[in-house]
């Protein structure tokens, strides 16, 4: 059975990468989905930078385009 970590960020351009690292030193790192709610700083693109330098990483960035807020993107 394979794990799906959903990470929901909104304005996370500065703790992204350090959540994303601490992931990819498990031993057993699961699949990663960072949902971006629509924010106003580089979160996407920090996650998208960040998958370009660790391909070993199982790591889907996706964009909302308005804000959902939490119980929005759990769905």
């Amino acid at each position: 059975m394979k794990e799906l970590m959903i990470i929901p960020a909104y304005n996370e351009s500065a703790t992204l990468p350090t959540v994303l690292g601490e992931l990819r030193a498990l031993e057993a790192c699961p699949d990663v989905l960072v949902v971006d709610d629509a924010s106003k700083d580089r979160t996407f693109h920090v996650g998208e930078e960040y998958r370009a330098k660790h391909p070993e990483l199982p790591l889907l960035v996706l964009r909302n385009h308005y804000n959902q807020g939490y119980g929005g993107n759990q769905k």
